[in-house]
């Protein structure tokens, strides 16, 4: 059996170098991102002439306030960027928009939804007084929830029209419907948790995503881009209508233009995801004033 023996110098060596070890492994924990700079620091400089007051202090963002750089809770996978713009899903707000007559976003994130609980989004056209329907994968509604986490969500375009899911559905054609001169369509959507201990989350709590009017496609031209829809039907929207046909720089996009469904056996059936002549010939009768086509669901008030 071989032995050794250990000088008094040689153990206070080998205390100093495990110290060292150690205190340099704990600053290395507190670098996630590898920069040189304790993470603390690249949160913020703190006051000036402190401990964090280095070169390349103040770098990093902290949205979610956990002590940790947001690229290090990417790079981890405690937190998602399913949008690309930098900014962690649960920093982000929920919405709900109406982007054309016949299509609506939904964002269901922010720090009221559990990143890592599974949500169906109901979706309510309260302003015509129907039962809610539910958010499809695919962007169309159906009858039964579809849960997904909210990264999978992220943003939906959601269109008018009825989805495929569940047996024996009959919904009418159309759900989502632009709002008229006389009355306001408007959507709001709810988060409901897989899990019934989470609470669900009301995305739009005040008065819902108002849809456009039928056959407003834009308001005026910025010098880059046509802006959102204005409230008016007027010859702006015949213009941006045509540069939208035409696939123009700045034009406005496919859930903006696209707002005439085709017609079939003389039903009205849903958005067809399609900018064509027959959406050209639905602006220029919203323009000439005729009221939107369809017959609209669960709604007996003024057209």
């Amino acid at each position: 059996m071989s032995s050794y023996t250990f000088s008094r110098r040689s153990v206070l060596a080998f205390s100093a170098s495990a110290c060292f070890l150690t205190t340099n492994l704990s600053a290395y924990a507190q670098d996630c991102n590898l920069n040189g700079v304790n993470d603390a620091c690249d949160i913020a400089c703190g006051a000036p002439g402190g401990a964090c007051d280095v070169a390349g202090c103040g770098g990093s963002r902290d949205c979610n306030a956990n002590g940790v750089p947001d690229e290090c809770d990417l790079a981890s996978g405690t937190s998602f960027d399913c949008q690309g713009n930098g900014i962690l899903d649960d920093c982000e707000q929920p919405s709900v928009r109406g982007l054309g007559s016949r299509y609506v976003a939904i964002t269901p994130l922010g720090p009221d939804l559990d990143p890592t609980e599974r949500y169906a989004l109901e979706v309510w056209p309260i302003c015509l007084g129907c039962d809610p329907g539910f958010a499809e994968a695919s962007g169309v509604i159906g009858p039964l929830p579809v849960y997904r986490l909210p990264s999978e969500w992220c943003t939906i375009m959601v269109r008018d029209g009825a989805g495929t899911s569940g047996p024996g559905f009959a919904w009418p054609g159309q759900f989502l419907v632009p709002s008229s001169a006389s009355r306001l369509s408007c959507v709001a959507v709810a988060a409901l948790p897989e899990n019934p201990a989470v609470p669900f989350v009301v995305l739009n709590p005040d008065n819902g995503a108002i849809m456009p009017i039928w056959g407003d496609v834009a308001g005026p031209w910025d010098g880059a881009k046509w802006s959102p829809p204005d409230g008016n039907v007027d010859v702006l929207d015949i213009v941006a209508f045509l540069e939208a046909f035409a696939a123009r720089p700045g034009a406005p996009a496919l859930p903006v233009a696209d707002i005439a469904p085709p017609l079939a056996a003389g039903d009205c059936l849903p958005a067809d995801s399609k900018i064509d002549v027959l959406d050209l010939v639905a602006v220029l009768s919203a323009f000439q004033g005729d009221s939107f086509p369809c017959a609209e669901p669960c709604y007996s008030g003024p057209p």
